[in-house]
């Protein structure tokens, strides 16, 4: 009952969270100034609308009344920031800049091949011209310059700044070529430009070349399942968006084709009947409470608080009824999706959902963890099974001849009648 209000009382706390809105969104190009042409895989993460909006509304639970009535969720939510607060700082002193506010996004590029996959990172943020020699982990490494730029060594892989400030990560080869002068930015492919344009906070894209598509079926072999979808799929690509989803894929084949129609049609009504599931799952539970506040003094709270919360789990959810599409390119054995609606939770419940089940648990950890209730998986040894007997001065059950005797015994019965 305890963890049950305590998670009540996290839910009325999450109205500050939720993804804010970055007229700075970077443009494709931007992103691809430094990117690999020929990649396999591709993968963009824009944290600024993210990360400063959400660490804020974090810290902040420290403050919400509805945290500071419950004695051991305060002390949990303060612990939990406190130690968020520590890493932050440990974070700055390591990488010469602020994880929260510095960085602003990234992107990877990854080529697949018989060897070791190669790749180069891009982040972009607040990275001064000193900054290799304001990061502290950096301080030891092995420094070369490419034209005048500074990198440093990490082994195999080369960090530098580049020009216009970005910072670079990945194999050697490809972090010197684009410390070039004479580098010349990419324009991507043209998956990538078309992910990139709808401004997404996530996308991934997998299209494989000739080397990528030998190593998943030399992989694949041994699994007639995973055999079956390498050999359908020809490249695929995955988007969160501010306001919805979306994602495209392309087949080998008609049927493959075909195959992500039936899928995506399905996805989508799932995603439409979560919504309602969502909200239907809150008012029954609501019920309950209501059943049993009469014996319960401190579910009273809750009742007394019942259409704020209600109100809170819809503004969560949606009613199902986002825009949604399913293009299909017969000629190229494409589909294309698109989910959208006002705000991202009107699409993907699961945002709301995710947060509240993300608290719960910590709330729970945390409680395990006071009471010195030792976590799954990291209990003392356990106890030994009680060893079994010996069998002394008995014959072994000959199962074999107790079978033997009762047929003959029923068939001597059968002669008698």
């Amino acid at each position: 009952m305890e963890e049950f209000i305590q998670l009540v009382s996290v839910l009325f706390s999450l109205s500050g969270f939720g993804v804010a809105q970055n007229a700075k969104a970077p443009s494709p190009a931007e992103v691809s100034k430094y990117g690999v042409e020929d990649a396999d895989v591709f993968l963009f993460v824009d944290l600024d609308p993210l990360v400063a909006k959400n660490y804020r509304a974090f810290v902040a639970l420290r403050d919400k009344k509805e945290i500071q009535a419950v004695p051991e969720l305060r002390a949990g939510i303060d612990r939990a920031v406190a130690e968020a607060e520590a890493g932050r700082e440990q974070a700055k002193k390591m990488f010469g800049v602020d994880p929260v506010t510095d960085v602003k996004s990234f992107a990877v590029w990854v080529k697949l091949g018989a060897g070791e996959p190669t790749g180069v990172v891009a982040v972009r943020g607040t990275f001064p011209p000193t900054w290799l020699d304001s990061a502290g982990h950096l301080a030891q490494a092995q420094r070369f310059e490419v034209d005048g730029q500074k990198a440093v060594l990490l082994g195999d892989e080369a960090v530098a700044r580049t020009r216009d400030g970005q910072v670079l990560f990945g194999t050697r080869a490809l972090v010197e070529e684009r410390l070039k002068k004479g580098w010349k930015a990419g324009k991507g492919s043209a998956e990538v430009r078309t992910a990139l344009g709808e401004r997404p906070l996530f996308t991934v894209v997998f299209a494989p070349g000739p080397a990528g598509r030998q190593l998943m079926t030399a992989r694949a072999a041994d699994d007639p399942g995973l055999r079956d979808i390498v050999a359908a799929l020809s490249q695929v690509r995955f988007s969160v968006l501010r306001n919805g989803v979306s994602w495209r894929y392309v087949a080998t084949d008609k049927d493959g084709m075909q195959a992500a129609v039936l899928a995506s049609e399905g996805l989508l009504d799932l995603m439409r009947a979560s919504h309602l599931f969502a909200r239907a799952l809150a008012r029954l539970i609501l019920a309950g409470v209501r059943t049993h506040a009469r014996n319960e003094p401190k579910l009273a709270a809750i009742v007394a608080r019942e259409a704020e919360l209600l109100k809170l789990v819809d503004s969560m959810t949606g009613d199902g009824r986002f825009a949604g599409s399913v293009q299909k390119n017969a000629a190229k054995n494409m589909v294309t999706v698109k989910a959208t609606g006002r705000r991202l939770s009107e699409v993907v419940p699961v945002v709301g959902v995710l947060a509240a089940a993300g608290a719960g648990f910590a709330m729970f950890g945390a409680r395990m963890k006071k009471e010195g209730v030792p976590p799954p998986f990291e209990s003392s040894q356990a106890p030994m099974a009680a060893p079994v007997p010996p069998i002394q001065d008995r014959r072994p059950i000959d199962v074999r001849g107790v079978y033997r005797r009762a047929k003959q015994k029923r068939a001597g019965g059968a002669r008698l009648t």
